[in-house]
């Protein structure tokens, strides 16, 4: 449970700098381009349409030592092989394919939140000589806030609810050292036949959800009181 609970908050954190703040990136940077709109928003949120077990199942392939696609790429670079799901590697294997798949949707969030920020903003901040990074930082970012809280707190719903591309890559192993809280709840409920310890395990989630959420919430709510 401890190496579970370990591996669950190092997950949460990797995921939201990841799907966040490159979500933001993303929308920021397409919120200015006029024309393949439409294109880099569908190519962006394809990623969502796909089944989690699919893309796991993929990943698990690329992975695979002997005919997965990363070591053929390895090979034509002049590289040896390497044993990417080893128990020092496989939490950072696990979590790529993880914060992959959510970054669409996250930018589609923000894209849409972009969309309602009043033009004459940015047209006053550019006749007052703004540069791009202080546009976005000053102005930008601020004026999404109440979007990245929302979407901060589905992150970590989210990483509580992930399962199932575990599962397909790894199946909490090497030595459980992808082992998450709801694998682990799994495992000790559909393999050990332990529900009531499996309960237990769904009600430490819970909290947990809980517990986060309402953190953030009262330091979001400290900043809008100064």
């Amino acid at each position: 449970m401890r190496i579970a609970v370990t591996n669950t908050g190092m997950m949460m954190v990797t995921v939201f700098l990841f799907q966040i703040v490159l979500a933001l990136i993303l929308a920021i940077c397409v919120d200015g381009v006029r024309r393949g709109f439409k294109f880099f928003r569908t190519v962006y949120f394809f990623p969502i349409i796909v089944s989690a077990t699919a893309i796991g199942l993929m990943f698990s392939l690329i992975y695979n030592y002997h005919h997965g696609l990363l070591n053929y790429v390895m090979e034509l670079l002049g590289f040896e092989r390497q044993l990417w799901l080893t128990r020092d590697r496989a939490l950072a294997m696990v979590l790529i394919p993880i914060s992959w798949q959510f970054v669409g949707f996250y930018f589609v969030v923000f894209l849409t939140g972009l969309a309602n920020v009043p033009e004459d903003i940015y047209e006053s901040a550019a006749l007052d000589g703004i540069k791009p990074l202080q546009k976005a930082w000053y102005l930008t970012v601020p004026m999404l806030k109440d979007i990245l809280v929302a979407n901060t707190i589905l992150v970590i719903a989210g990483s509580l609810r992930v399962f199932d591309m575990v599962f397909m890559i790894t199946g909490g192993g090497p030595l459980n050292a992808t082992e998450l809280m709801s694998s682990y709840m799994h495992r000790v409920a559909f393999m050990n036949m332990n529900t009531g310890y499996a309960s237990a395990i769904a009600i430490v989630m819970l909290l947990a959800a809980v517990f986060i959420t309402s953190v953030l919430r009262f330091i979001v709510g400290r900043f809008d009181d100064r």
